[in-house]
């Protein structure tokens, strides 16, 4: 060792003054690179930084997530919801019973004149009936009504259909503002008979008809001409049972429209 110290020294007074300063520098310890300069970076211990690079807007922290919880689970534990069914109607629904462009679902008899005009089902021409396909029990019926002067028509129901003359079954409700039959709008025909009507010829009005068991309750434009209950003991055909509706085509000089035909079942 001493030996290698000397020829050093040996080496160092040989040569000149600039010579041995390089020479010290070159012998002093020197820390040890891990990468080359441009990447020095890689060799020094990482520094949290908060600032960001300018006209960049730093990214949102995330938040911790949340437990699952009876509340909280996603919707990938989720089962699957099922798809909302379509109920059936129900009675307390309203049916329609005329599509305000054709006869579908009427039929008439005789040598009927029926027509359908401006949305509407029109009345007119030699006695005929224009009976429903479809049959009810206990129901409320409602439909628009004119009548122009001096015309005449009917609604019945609880009836049947027949191939000609007036309906021998059911009841009929009268229709007539200004016709010379006395038997008024609103009537109950044979059985309830109202002498002055709620109803305006030239003008549309509501009728209503209610049948609930033996009970039958008739209104014009909301005003209540007929409350009814049928007797227990009565006899013939003219009663309240069940069965078609029926519209009326009184005479040749009678004009009467229809229409917002609609039905809606009670229970029995």
């Amino acid at each position: 060792m001493r030996s290698q110290q000397f020829l050093v020294w040996l080496i160092v007074l040989s040569i000149g003054v600039e010579a041995q300063a390089g020479l010290f520098d070159f012998l002093k310890p020197r820390r040890r690179r891990c990468c080359p300069p441009a990447a020095r970076s890689c060799c020094q211990p990482a520094v949290a930084h908060s600032a960001v690079a300018p006209n960049q807007d730093a990214a949102p922290t995330p938040e911790p997530a949340k437990p699952k919880t009876a509340e909280n689970k996603t919707a990938e534990n989720q089962p699957a919801k099922p798809k909302p069914t379509v109920p059936a109607k129900s009675k307390s629904e309203w049916i329609s019973l005329f599509n305000g462009k054709d006869l579908s679902g009427w039929k008439f008899n005789e040598d009927g004149k029926w027509r359908v005009e401006d949305g509407a089902i029109v009345a007119n021409g030699a006695r005929s009936h224009l009976f429903s396909e479809q049959s009810f029990k206990n129901f409320v019926f409602e439909a628009d009504v004119m009548t122009t002067p001096g015309s005449n028509a009917g609604i019945y129901f609880h009836t049947q259909y027949q191939d000609e003359g007036w309906p021998s079954k059911g009841h009929e409700v009268q229709v007539n503002v200004s016709h010379h039959d006395p038997v008024k709008s609103g009537s109950l025909y044979n059985v309830v008979k109202v002498d002055e009507t709620p109803a305006v010829d030239n003008e549309w009005y509501r009728t209503q008809i209610t049948v609930k068991g033996r009970h039958v309750v008739v209104k014009v434009n909301g005003v209540t001409t007929v409350d009814y209950t049928e007797p227990e003991d009565i006899a013939g055909d003219r009663r309240i049972s069940s069965g078609h509706f029926a519209l009326q085509a009184h005479d040749p000089g009678s004009v009467v429209y229809f229409k917002n035909l609609r039905v809606r079942s009670l229970d029995d």
